[in-house]
């Protein structure tokens, strides 16, 4: 019983972190591909990315 309950919330939240992801985001088109890459890009620059598309 306790291997279905893991099995269950290990799934759970597999599913879940794939749901975190979004490669085709609006916001995301204006940076380049390699800057994105090679974290070039702070995360600061992608939030008021998407502030400036919300």
């Amino acid at each position: 019983m306790k291997l279905y309950y893991s099995l269950g919330f290990s799934l759970f939240f597999s599913i879940l972190s794939f749901g975190q992801f979004n490669s085709n985001a609006p916001w995301m088109a204006q940076f380049n591909q390699e800057d994105l890459k090679s974290n070039r890009i702070r995360f600061q620059e992608i939030v008021d990315a998407f502030d400036a598309y919300w």
